[in-house]
């Protein structure tokens, strides 16, 4: 479930479609995303989660999969 909402997140933030990414896609790298992307995407996903990504987790998050995982565990 977190992947589907991570994924939808990133493609309107990146305005690309869906089925350009996969859970091994880098957010930079793969998907062209910059810093402000990439601060814009987390804040997206603060709001659909009902949660806060700190700074530090942020760091750890290279590809979607780091992504919806992390966010995973802040059930």
């Amino acid at each position: 479930m977190e992947y589907e909402i991570v994924r939808r997140v990133v493609a309107e933030v990146l305005q690309i479609g869906e089925e350009e990414i996969r859970p091994e896609s880098l957010l930079t790298d793969d998907l062209g995303a910059d810093s402000m992307d990439l601060l814009r995407i987390m804040l997206r996903l603060e709001e659909e989660f009902k949660t806060e990504i700190t700074y530090r987790e942020t760091l750890s998050m290279e590809t979607v999969r780091d992504v919806a995982d992390q966010l995973g565990r802040h059930k």
